[in-house]
């Protein structure tokens, strides 16, 4: 079975939506309206009832984002590192 793009931006923007509203009721706590909680909920029944594929297309694209910025960060890293220990040769110097 094909998955749609359509259905995937779909699903993700459910599970943005959902991370909103369960930053917001742990905002809250007791106090957290009962739209919000209902709201949670029926998100959750939401992606919860999507078809594995749809689940598993969407986790295999958040995964290879956070590849991504894992990558970032290797490129970075030894910039940082030669930035860091040049500022303390100068700071030593001083």
């Amino acid at each position: 079975m094909a998955v749609s793009t359509v259905d995937l931006e779909i699903l993700s923007f459910k599970q943005r939506r959902l991370g909103e509203l369960l930053k917001q009721q742990a905002k809250l706590g007791f106090d957290t309206p009962a739209t919000i909680t209902s709201e949670i909920a029926e998100i959750k029944g939401e992606i919860a009832e999507a078809s594995p594929g749809e689940r598993h297309a969407l986790l295999y694209d958040l995964v290879m984002e956070l590849r991504t910025d894992v990558r970032r960060l290797y490129y970075l890293m030894p910039i940082c590192m030669l930035l860091l220990c040049g500022l303390l040769i100068l700071l030593v110097k001083l």
